[in-house]
C-alpha cells in the first residue's frame, strides 16, 4: 500500500525535500484471464493503479515537488518483466 510505505518518511527540511527526487513502483501480474493481452496492457494497469490511489498525494503532502515524482508500472508474465 502507497500510503503505509511513506509514513516512514522522516521528518525534514520541505525546501530541502523539494529539489529531491521521489519513486513511485506498482508492480503487476498479468492477468490472462482479464482485459490484460498483452506486457504493455500490464504496465498501463500497473501505471493506472498509481494515479487511481493517488500515491504521489502523501509524498507531496510531505514536501516532494510533483515534477520530480517518478512513477513507474512494472509488469510480469513468467519471468518475463516491462517497465514502463
Amino acid at each position: 500500500m502507497c500510503l503505509r510505505s511513506l509514513t516512514r518518511i522522516c521528518a525534514r527540511d520541505r525546501t530541502v525535500r523539494r529539489q529531491e527526487k521521489a519513486y513511485i513502483f506498482a508492480f503487476k501480474v498479468r492477468d490472462e484471464s482479464g482485459d490484460e493481452t498483452t506486457p504493455e496492457d500490464t504496465v498501463a494497469d500497473a501505471l493506472a493503479q498509481i494515479e487511481e490511489k493517488r500515491c504521489e498525494t502523501a509524498l507531496i503532502a510531505n514536501g516532494f515537488a510533483p515534477e520530480n515524482i517518478g512513477k513507474y508500472g512494472f509488469g510480469f508474465q513468467g519471468q518475463k518483466c516491462l517497465i514502463g
